[in-house]
């Protein structure tokens, strides 16, 4: 995987963004909410570039290192609670466990997931990880990414 990464940021640093798109089509498809190549290309002819940022979001997403939330997704405790288990070791699982309820997401009215990743968070204080929740909105009104770091490993994420 270190080696696609080195490619992928080789390609955004020479704004090969058609090679970009040829390799990593799911990760642009889904960052851009579009279906096909053409649809790329027409971005393409209106914009110069593509976010990296944004990009390097979804790329964890797609790649199953962090998990998307949609702005207005709704109920999102068993998305969450779903990616956790299967992450985190069972026993700092257990330490977070019966704070996944009711987790609800919509950008412009309730919205407790923030509230509930810092509870969380709390709970993990003396473990090696935390939550780490990202907030994008470059190509639409917004979406979250939740993640989880190790803390004595100097931010690599799992």
């Amino acid at each position: 995987m270190n080696n696609e990464i080195e490619y992928i940021r080789a390609l955004f640093k020479d704004k090969k963004f058609s090679e970009l798109y040829r390799t990593q089509s799911a990760v642009i498809n889904e960052m851009m909410m579009i279906d096909d190549p053409q649809d790329f290309e027409d971005f393409l002819s209106d914009e110069n570039d593509i976010d990296e940022a944004a990009f390097w979001l979804f790329y964890s997403a797609v790649h199953g290192e962090s998990v998307l939330i949609g702005g207005y997704e709704g109920d999102v405790t068993e998305k969450i609670t779903n990616f956790l288990k299967r992450k985190l070791p069972e026993n700092v699982f257990s330490l977070i466990r019966d704070h996944l309820r009711n987790i609800h997401v919509d950008i412009d009215a309730e919205n407790n997931l923030e509230e509930i990743i810092g509870l969380c968070n709390r709970h993990l204080s003396d473990t090696d990880y935390s939550l780490c929740l990202d907030f994008d909105d470059t190509y639409c009104e917004g979406v979250y990414f939740l993640r989880i770091d190790l803390k004595n490993f100097q931010n690599r994420s799992i």
